[in-house]
């Protein structure tokens, strides 16, 4: 039987680093649960709890530790030999959940706007969704802890865009690693990635081909 090859547009030299830096905050907040575990138990056996408020601590903290299960489950890469329709906002959702648990970005705040009925779906790896959304913001995420990050998408023409607001210089965004990558990743699908100051901070677009122009270019 043929192996399936993990397909991916963005490099390994660009995905390695952002997937260890997630991977050590899921780790973390696992470890953190564990710790937790354990003062219930302590608690119990030292007879502190009742037994009634023990099950409901376990059971929060299994919640707890199921939502991080989904979130190593993210990080593991999808494989597939085809390309799969994928909406950029979906994937910004998903995103969003796994950098809660990233270092720097679980201090932002991240605005996702209604993504508008008649944008198409792109057509992506089936592990590229989350990586182009997930180095989307690192690359044009604030540099000050709390700074707010939103994200519009729309479609224009054939393109699917989706821009990244950010109170960041675009001089700043444009030398890091993170933007680097995108950008290479986004021209091997026939898009692109911009970044242009704006009064604000910088406006960060990446343009994707939709549906009906990534079909025609297959």
């Amino acid at each position: 039987m043929k192996p399936i090859i993990v397909q991916s547009s963005v490099s390994a030299e660009t995905w390695a680093p952002v997937q260890d830096a997630l991977l050590n905050g899921v780790v973390h907040a696992a470890n953190n649960r564990v710790a937790a575990l354990g003062g219930i138990l302590q608690l119990q056996e030292l007879e502190i709890a009742t037994p009634q408020e023990g099950i409901k601590s376990v059971r929060d903290e299994f919640a707890m530790l199921r939502t991080l299960m989904e979130r190593f489950r993210e990080l593991c890469a999808k494989r597939g030999e085809r390309k799969e329709p994928a909406r950029l906002t979906e994937a910004l959702r998903g995103a969003s959940l796994l950098l809660a648990q990233h270092a720097e970005a679980r201090q932002w705040t991240l605005k996702i706007a209604e993504e508008p009925r008649d944008v198409e779906p792109v057509l992506l790896w089936p592990s590229d969704p989350l990586r182009f959304a997930v180095l989307l913001v690192l690359a044009g995420g604030p540099e000050e802890s709390g700074g707010a990050v939103e994200m519009i998408t729309l479609q224009n023409g054939p393109s699917v865009e989706l821009t990244l607001l950010s109170p960041v210089s675009a001089a700043v965004v444009e030398l890091r690693p993170e933007c680097i990558g995108l950008r290479a990743a986004a021209v091997l699908e026939g898009g692109t990635l911009t970044a242009v100051s704006t009064p604000a901070g910088v406006a960060m677009t990446l343009g994707l081909p939709g549906l009906s122009a990534a079909a025609a270019r297959a």
